[in-house]
This record gives structure tokens, C-alpha cells and sequence, in this order.
């Protein structure tokens, strides 16, 4: 008996410190309190409705920053539910495709910043690159933003391709991968040296490491971040 409640204690310790770890400079309470006021004088976590079609979104401050705290699923032209299936969308948000994406358009392949700026809420942004990798620092790495509680990166989402008529150059179907894996990758703002879109990307079961994956085609998962005052 003395054992068992030795070994509860030990996992209720472990609960309350594996966010708030005396060997590293990450502590949960301060990077994404669960409680208490924003600089906008919003709470630190709560929801907001998106006007253009009602829907609810989680959100959570990060340091400086407020996040959506799940992924996007507005019906913009661009995006797809995966597996074309309206109830994909209903939890996981839909998939967002960002880039010039007829190959008979010169700028195929290339950040569209045309798009990029029609999908989020008003009041909201598509994030950089810089801006993903922010936050992550601000929680010790990778481990921790995938395992703390801070964020949920729990939503699958998966990714798709477009099938694509060669004479016509356009979208003719898609083809859907990884709904049911560990990858979790987000639309960012950024777009490497060739113009091609860059996401911020994880492994939820390989190694602690930031990732920026260019692509030239695909549909992603997008979450915003709320604009500043002076972007506004």
C-alpha cells in the first residue's frame, strides 16, 4: 500500500513539473498562463467568433502573442475538407492551399500573398515562420511545445495534392495523406528563396527539432495569430 501511494505521489509530482522544469527556463505559468489578462485586455485563454461565418475558435496567449488554438475551417476557394468529407472539417479544420497552383501560370509553385491575406478572421493574421519557431523557443524546444499542455497540437489534419490536367494545368482532384500520423504542419507566411511556400512542421513522435519544409503545391492546415495594433 505504501508503495502505491509512493508511486502516486511521484506521477502527481511529475504532472505538475514536467511544464515547469527547474533545469530549463520554461515555465508554463509564465509563457501561457491559464488565467489572468492579455495586453489587449482580453483573458490569456478564451474563444472568439469569426464574423464571416459564425464560427467559434479557441484561443490562447503565448508570451506576447495570441494564437488560435485549433485550426482554421473556413470555406475559403482554396480548401478542402480531407477526404472531401464535411465532417474532417467539423475537427480538424479544413486544408488550405496558399500558392499559384496552375502549372501554366508562371508563378506556379509560388507563394500567393493575395490568398494569404483573404483567410483569416479580421483582426488576424497567417504567421511567419519566425513567428512558430518564437514560440517554441519560448517553451525550452520542441518537447515541450509538443507535450506542455501550451498549445494543442493534438488536432489531426493530415495534407493533400492536387491531381492535376496536364493540358489545362488545373486541379482536376487531390489525393489525401496522414490524417491518422504524427506529422502536424502549418501554413506560414514565409516563402523560401524560389518563392516557395514554407511550413512550420513537426514530429510529434520523432525528434525535438524545428523543421521548415518547402513546397511548391499541397493543402495544409493554417492557424492565425492575432494582429498587433499598429498592423491593424
Amino acid at each position: 500500500m505504501k508503495n502505491i501511494l509512493l508511486l502516486l505521489m511521484l506521477v502527481g509530482i511529475f504532472l505538475t513539473t514536467s511544464c515547469t522544469d527547474s533545469s530549463s527556463s520554461f515555465d508554463a505559468d509564465e509563457v501561457c498562463p491559464a488565467t489572468g489578462t492579455n495586453q489587449y485586455g482580453m483573458s490569456n485563454r478564451g474563444a472568439f467568433v469569426d464574423e464571416r461565418d459564425g464560427q467559434m475558435y479557441k484561443y490562447i496567449t503565448i508570451g506576447d502573442r495570441i494564437w488560435m488554438d485549433q485550426n482554421l475551417n473556413y470555406a475559403s476557394e482554396t480548401s478542402v475538407c480531407y477526404d472531401e468529407l464535411q465532417s474532417n472539417c467539423d475537427v480538424h479544420g479544413r486544408l488550405y492551399s496558399v500558392q499559384y497552383m496552375n502549372t501554366r501560370n508562371a508563378n506556379y509553385g509560388k507563394i500567393n500573398y493575395e490568398i494569404i491575406d483573404s483567410l483569416c478572421p479580421k483582426g488576424w493574421r497567417v504567421p511567419k515562420l519566425s513567428e512558430w519557431n518564437e514560440i517554441v523557443d519560448l517553451m525550452n524546444g520542441v518537447s515541450y511545445f509538443k507535450d506542455c499542455g501550451c498549445m494543442d497540437v493534438s488536432l489531426r489534419s493530415g495534407m493533400a495534392y492536387v491531381k492535376q490536367d496536364d493540358v489545362i494545368g488545373e486541379n482536376i482532384g487531390y489525393v489525401f495523406h496522414d490524417i491518422n500520423g504524427a506529422w502536424r504542419q502549418w501554413i506560414t507566411a514565409s516563402s523560401s528563396e524560389y518563392g516557395e511556400l514554407k511550413l512550420f512542421d513537426i514530429d510529434l513522435l520523432g525528434k525535438d527539432e524545428k523543421n521548415s519544409i518547402s513546397t511548391s503545391n499541397g493543402y495544409y492546415s493554417l492557424r492565425c495569430i492575432k494582429k498587433e495594433d499598429w498592423e491593424l
